[in-house]
C-alpha cells in the first residue's frame, strides 16, 4: 500500500520601505527621505513524498524538497542633500532538502518513529542589506543556512487516561543565521557561523485522572552549541567561539497546566510556566535570568441548539498571577573590543521586561 504526493509551488513577495526625516514640529511632520529599499523575493520549487505501509505495523516514507529562489533589491540611503548611496542586491539560490522516517506501530496505544531530514533558510532582503555596522550596505556574500537532522521519538499510552510523548533530536547546521543588534537606534545584522549543533530532548504528558480534571505538561531540554565559528570583532579582531553556547536559546522550558470541566460548562486551570536563564552574546559572558509565572483562567463555554449562533464562550483570564517582575525576551547583541564583565550589563541595550500583572476577558461566539 503505497501513497504518492506532488506538489508545486511558486511566490512572489514585493517589499519596499522607506525612512523619512522627523521634523519634530509636533504634528509628525515627515521631512526628507533618508533611506528607502525596495525589492522582490520569488520562490519557484516542489515537493515529492512518497509514503508506503509495509505492513499492519511498519511505515516508511521518502521525500524530497526542490527551491530555487531570486532575491533583488536596491537601497537608497541618503548621504547628503540630494545625494544617496545606491546598494544593489542580485542573488540566486537552488536548495535540495530530501528526508526519510521509518514508523512502527507496536499497537494503537504504542507508536515509535525515526526520521532524517534536511532543511535550508534562504536569505532575506534585509539579511543581505544589513553590515555588521547595524547600517545600509552589502552583505551578499551571506550563505543559505542548511542543516541535517536526526529524530528518535516514541508515543505510548500505557492507561487509558494517561498518553506520554518522547523525542530526542541531534541537527548540525552548516552556515547558521546569526543575528545580532550591534547597539541602540541600528539594524539587527545576520552572518553565517560555519557549523554549530542543536540537541535536545521533549517529553509530553496528558494525563486525565478523573472525569473533568487534566494535567497536562511539556518539557524541553536544548543543547545548542558551535563547533566551528571564527567571529570578528571591531577592527580586526578574530576570537574562537567554537564550544560556546548559542545565545538566545533556553535550555529548559516547563509548562504545567492542571484544568478542570465541570458537567455544567463551567471550567478553568491554572498554568506555570519555567524557562531557565540563557547567554545573550557569542562570548557567553551575558545572560538574561530564567523567570517562573502563573496564568489562572476561569471561562463558560456551551453549543446551543440555535439556528444562528451555536455556541457561547466566555473568559476571565489573570496573566502573571504572583505579579512577578521578569525579563521576558532579549536580543541578541554584538560583542566588542571594549567590553568587560563589569560594563557589559549597563552599555548593552538587550533586555525586554514581562508584562505585570494583567487581567483579561473575553466573549466568543460562534456561528
Amino acid at each position: 500500500n503505497a501513497k504518492h504526493y506532488i506538489g508545486l509551488f511558486f511566490n512572489h513577495m514585493e517589499q519596499e520601505g522607506s525612512q523619512f526625516l522627523n521634523l519634530a514640529d509636533f504634528h509628525g511632520s515627515r521631512g526628507a527621505l533618508q533611506s528607502q529599499t525596495r525589492g522582490t523575493h520569488e520562490n519557484l520549487g516542489g515537493r515529492l513524498r512518497e509514503e508506503i505501509q509495509f505492513d499492519s505495523h511498519w511505515t516508511g516514507v521518502l521525500g524530497v524538497g526542490v527551491e530555487t529562489s531570486n532575491v533583488t533589491a536596491q537601497v537608497r540611503t541618503r548621504k547628503a542633500p540630494e545625494t544617496f548611496s545606491v546598494i544593489d542586491v542580485d542573488r540566486n539560490f537552488i536548495n535540495v532538502a530530501p528526508e526519510a522516517a521509518l514508523i512502527y506501530r507496536y499497537s494503537p496505544d504504542l507508536q515509535v518513529h525515526g526520521r532524517v531530514a534536511t532543511g535550508y533558510g534562504t536569505p532575506a532582503i534585509g539579511q543581505l542589506t544589513t553590515t555588521s555596522s547595524g547600517l545600509s550596505g552589502n552583505n551578499t556574500d551571506l550563505k543559505t543556512q542548511e542543516n541535517v537532522g536526526l529524530e528518535l521519538g516514541m508515543d505510548w499510552r500505557p492507561f487509558p487516561t494517561l498518553a506520554l510523548n518522547l523525542t530526542g533530536y541531534y541537527e548540525f547546521f552548516f552556515n547558521e543565521f546569526i543575528t545580532q543588534s550591534p547597539g541602540a537606534g541600528l539594524s539587527a545584522f545576520t552572518s553565517n557561523a560555519p557549523r554549530a549543533e542543536h540537541r535536545g530532548v521533549e517529553v509530553a504528558l496528558d494525563w486525565r485522572p478523573f472525569e473533568g480534571w487534566r494535567l497536562s505538561s511539556a518539557y524541553t531540554f536544548n543543547d545548542h552549541v558551535y563547533t566551528e565559528f571564527l567571529e570578528t570583532i571591531g577592527a580586526g579582531v578574530t576570537l574562537d567561539r567554537s564550544g560556546k553556547e548559542i545565545p538566545g536559546v533556553q535550555r529548559h522550558i516547563l509548562n504545567a497546566r492542571l484544568g478542570y470541566e465541570s458537567r455544567y460548562y463551567l471550567g478553568g486551570w491554572i498554568e506555570a510556566n519555567w524557562l531557565s536563564d540563557f547567554f545573550v552574546n557569542n562570548s557567553n559572558a551575558l545572560k538574561a535570568d530564567g523567570y517562573e509565572v502563573v496564568n489562572l483562567n476561569l471561562h463558560y463555554s456551551r453549543d446551543l441548539p440555535g439556528p444562528y449562533i451555536r455556541g457561547v464562550s466566555a473568559f476571565f483570564e489573570i496573566q502573571n498571577l504572583f505579579d512577578v517582575d521578569y525579563i521576558a525576551s532579549a536580543n541578541v547583541v554584538a560583542d566588542t573590543p571594549t567590553d568587560t564583565p563589569a560594563n557589559l550589563a549597563t552599555t548593552k541595550q538587550a533586555f525586554f521586561a514581562g508584562p505585570e500583572r494583567s487581567f483579561w476577558a473575553g466573549l466568543k461566539l460562534k456561528f
